[in-house]
């Protein structure tokens, strides 16, 4: 016994030099796939702080394009011919005065016994009446009547007694040290005092997701990008554009979003959830469910279903805030613009048939854990309006949204969706 135990390890190696034991075909079949699956580039998520210095840099880049452009020439008024039938160009109102002076010599503000100054024109006169009209009765008012329209066809001359008609003139622009042209004067509700703008649109979106894993070594981000395919989308909704000046305003409101998206046939298995059910989970790339279909109401865990084709919806209410630079040309204006969504869950669910070996059932997830109710994109576009008259104008954009922060938490994989588009809609000034 003795010799035996100085020989012990010997012992043990012969014993055990021919023991083999093999991995078994589930234990192979895990190896297999962990073999094949790729690792997803980690992607560091989008810093706040980055975003907001970008879409400072394209502000500030603006600003100075605009700060560059040459100014307009000051403002002259343009007064047209009397005449209906004769077309002619505009001609500027320091020519129309001059030729005035020529015809009635000089004009007269009864204010003051001093002549008018050139360019200040008169608003009210002491004597509107015309050469064989009755007399009307002196108003004891010392403050001067208004000139109407008909009025304004005839000014006082050095002779108090007589007037000049000024038939070569449509209206005489009245200035008083405001600068305000006549079309402003009448026409409260020109193109510049209308600030607000509504525009409704609708936007085809073609959707597509970035996945980024949270566990290390963990293949789930390959397997929902194989297996999960996005479908044609829509954005639709209503803006309201307040104009800041002629090349800014700033633009918010309230748009639906809803994603589809198609999902292979897959094998579900059965564990316990939350609450210590035991029932079938359904994993998908916004979050997971759980299914509990009639012919199989009290699984076992590790028992499956197989799930056929899927489909899944997202349904969002979206708030946008942006800052819009626009170039006008002729009837076009052209546009770029930046902003953020905030987007609020509406709605997001699975719905997908099962079947065992005997029996099938279609199963409809409504709620899916790790899904927020909440999250955040970047919205960017360019894109061109033609005005098709004075208050209604057609839009083409394309947009571009990334989603700033992950649509899920809690999750294996977070997904982060983003998406491009071409907007169509139609612009009505307020």
């Amino acid at each position: 016994m003795g010799e035996n135990l100085h020989h012990i390890d010997r012992i043990f190696r012969n014993a055990i030099e021919e023991y083999k034991e093999m991995p078994s075909p589930e234990a192979w079949k895990t190896i297999n796939v962990r073999l094949d699956t790729k690792k997803i580039k980690e992607i560091r998520p989008l810093n706040w702080w980055k975003t907001a210095a970008c879409i400072l840099l394209f502000i500030s880049l603006c600003v100075n394009i605009h700060d560059v452009q040459p100014k307009p020439a000051a403002n002259k008024f343009l007064v047209t011919d009397a005449s209906a039938n004769k077309k002619e160009e505009p001609v500027s109102i320091e020519t129309k005065v001059k030729d005035f002076f020529k015809k009635s010599q000089v004009l007269y503000n009864p204010l003051t016994p001093e002549k008018s100054k050139p360019g200040l024109l008169i608003r009210s006169v002491t004597n509107t009446q015309r050469p064989g009209d009755p007399k009307q009765p002196e108003s004891d008012d010392k403050e001067p009547a208004q000139m109407s329209l008909a009025q304004s066809q005839y000014v006082t001359t050095p002779d108090p007694g007589k007037l000049t008609p000024l038939t070569h003139l449509e209206q005489i622009a009245i200035i008083e040290g405001s600068g305000k042209n006549i079309a402003s004067a009448n026409n409260p509700t020109s193109d510049k005092s209308r600030r607000f703008s509504a525009i409704i649109f609708f936007s085809p979106d073609l959707p597509f997701y970035r996945f980024q894993n949270d566990l290390p070594y963990n293949g789930s981000g390959n397997d929902l990008k194989d297996k999960e395919r996005p479908d044609l989308s829509s954005t639709t909704g209503v803006l309201i554009d307040y104009r800041l000046s002629d090349h800014w305003s700033l633009q918010s409101g309230m748009s639906y979003s809803n994603t589809a998206i198609s999902i292979d046939p897959k094998t579900i298995y059965a564990e316990k959830d939350n609450t210590g059910s035991v029932k079938y989970r359904y994993n998908a790339s916004s979050g997971y469910g759980y299914v509990l279909p009639s012919f199989s109401s009290s699984p076992s865990v590790g028992d499956s279903l197989y799930a056929f084709s899927a489909n899944h919806t997202l349904q969002y209410l979206n708030i946008p805030a942006v800052i819009r630079y626009n170039i006008k040309k002729g009837k076009f204006k052209l546009f770029a613009s930046a902003g953020i969504s905030t987007n609020f869950l509406l709605r997001g669910i699975i719905e997908t048939p099962v079947e065992n070996s005997s029996n099938n059932e279609t199963e409809v997830i409504h709620h899916l854990h790790g899904l927020k109710k909440i999250y955040f994109s970047g919205l960017f576009n360019i894109g061109a309006e033609y005005r098709l008259n004075k208050r209604f104008s057609l839009m083409l954009s394309p947009t571009r949204r990334v989603a700033l922060n992950s649509i899920n938490k809690n999750v294996s994989v977070k997904s982060y969706p983003n998406s491009f588009g071409i907007a169509t809609g139609i612009r009505m000034d307020l």
